[in-house]
C-alpha cells in the first residue's frame, strides 16, 4: 500500500456507505489516472438526483481521492495501454436494461456496473486484466473490509495500492491466513501455496521402508505400489501349492448330486422296458411256475 497514485492507471475505487446484517456496503466506481495524478476521472453508475436504483452512467473529475471522507481503497487493476477514449467506450455498457444482466444478478448496481465496465476495456485491449472479474470483487471486499475501520473510523489515509498482485496477495492472506507450503518448488523461498489434496494431508509421498509390491512389472525392484485391489487385501495373488479350483455351484438348493434328474413314476422303476424275443417268454414261463 502506497500513499502516491501511479500515473495512467485504472483502478477500482470503494467507497464506504453503510454496514448492514454485519456486512459493509460499499459504492463502487472505476477511478482512471492520465499524467497527472492523482488527479484523475471518476467513472461510475448513481442515482444521484433520481430515484433509488435509477442508475445512469457519470464521469467527473476528482482533484485528489485522498481527500475524500468515504473513500477507503483505490486497488489497481492495470495500466493503461491504450489512449483510446475511455468514456466513450464505457457509455457502450447496457446499464439498466435487464436482459443485459450478467449471470446470477437479480439487478443493476453500481457494483455490477464496474464488473462490466472492466470486461469491455479488458476486450476492447484499454486495460488488461489478469483475474476475472468475479475473483477481483471478491479480493476488492476482503482488502476494503480490512482496510475500512482504521480508514473511516481510524481517520488513516486511503490505501493506494499501485501494483495489482500486492493488494491480491494481501486479499488472499485475509482470505486463508493458515495457507500451507506443501509444493516442491516453492520449499526453501517462503512461498507459502495452498493445499489442495485429499484430506488428511498425506505426508509420506513416499514409504520410509521397502513393500512388497503387488504389480508384477514391478517385483523385485524395490519400488512400492499403491493396492487398488478387494478389501481385506488379497496378500496371495498365485496359490502357493496346487488347488482345484472349483466353479460356483448356481443350482438348486441342497445341491442336486445327479447329473441329470429323473422325472419317472414315484417309486422309481428300476427295471427297464424287457427285450422282445425268446430271452422274454422265458422269463415270463418262470415267473408263472413259481407263483403256481
Amino acid at each position: 500500500m502506497e500513499d502516491n497514485v501511479a500515473n495512467g492507471s485504472v483502478f477500482i475505487a470503494l467507497q464506504y456507505l453503510y454496514t448492514e446484517n454485519g456486512r459493509n456496503k460499499y459504492h463502487w466506481g472505476i477511478f482512471v489516472t492520465y499524467r497527472n495524478a492523482p488527479k484523475g476521472m471518476l467513472h461510475h453508475a448513481t442515482d444521484v438526483n433520481r430515484r433509488p436504483m435509477d442508475l445512469y452512467y457519470e464521469t467527473r473529475e476528482i482533484t485528489d481521492p485522498a481527500r475524500s471522507q468515504s473513500l477507503v481503497v483505490c486497488l489497481k487493476v492495470s495500466s493503461l495501454l491504450s489512449s483510446a477514449d475511455i468514456s466513450h467506450c464505457l457509455s457502450a455498457v447496457p446499464l439498466m436494461r435487464r436482459s443485459r444482466l450478467p449471470r446470477h444478478e437479480p439487478r443493476w448496481t453500481c457494483r455490477v456496473w464496474v464488473k462490466e465496465a472492466l470486461n469491455y476495456l479488458h476486450r476492447a485491449r484499454i486495460i488488461q486484466c489478469h483475474l476475472d472479474v468475479d475473483t477481483m470483487e471478491h479480493y476488492c471486499n476482503l482488502v476494503a473490509d480490512g482496510d475500512m475501520p482504521a480508514r473511516i473510523f481510524g481517520n488513516e489515509n486511503v490505501g493506494f495500492f499501485n501494483h495489482p498482485e500486492d493488494w491480491v496477495e494481501q486479499a488472499r492472506k485475509q482470505n486463508d491466513p493458515d495457507r500451507m507450503d506443501i509444493e516442491p518448488a516453492s520449499r526453501g523461498r517462503g512461498t507459502p501455496e495452498r493445499y489442495f489434496g485429499p484430506k488428511p494431508m498425506d505426508t509420506e509421498p513416499t514409504p520410509t521402508r521397502t513393500l512388497r509390491s503387488f504389480e508384477p512389472a514391478a517385483r523385485g525392484r524395490g519400488t512400492t505400489e499403491r493396492y487398488y485391489g478387494p478389501k481385506p487385501m488379497d496378500t496371495e495373488p498365485t496359490p502357493t501349492r496346487t488347488q482345484r479350483h472349483a466353479s460356483p455351484y448356481y443350482g438348486p438348493t441342497p445341491m442336486d448330486t445327479e447329473v441329470t434328474p429323473y422325472y419317472g413314476p414315484r417309486p422309481m422303476v428300476t427295471e427297464t422296458t424287457p427285450h422282445h424275443g425268446r430271452g422274454t417268454h422265458r422269463r415270463t414261463h418262470q415267473l408263472h411256475r413259481r407263483s403256481g
